[in-house]
């Protein structure tokens, strides 16, 4: 048993430094935003992929907190009237007149 414990070790290893999330790597590298960023690497990730300040601390900090769940449904396989309730939820003016492609940019565009 001890021995697939240490191939699944080096096998999820391999896998982080072949997808480039290797954390203590990028932690290494993060500069230090303050207390009010709790995931510093993922911050400036998020940053240089070009979501603006309060995306990229919400999603480090939910990440850090373990709150980030993805197990949504794309945005493409809801129905518009899920759409609609969400569009609604953020605030997204408009809505009313959109179609459900819209619907799908202005909800991912927003924030």
């Amino acid at each position: 048993m001890t021995g697939l414990v240490a191939c699944l070790s080096r096998f999820d290893g391999a896998i982080r430094r072949i997808a480039g999330c290797d954390a203590a790597r990028r932690a290494a590298m993060a500069r230090d935003h303050g207390p009010q960023i709790k995931d510093d690497a993922l911050y400036e990730e998020l940053k240089k992929q070009g979501n603006s300040s309060e995306k990229a601390a919400r999603i480090a900090n939910a990440k850090a907190a373990g709150t980030l769940h993805h197990d949504s449904v794309h945005l493409e396989d809801r129905t518009k009237a899920d759409l609609m309730k969400e569009a609604a939820k953020i605030g997204i003016e408009g809505r009313s007149r959109m179609n459900k492609a819209g619907l799908v940019r202005a909800i991912r565009d927003h924030g």
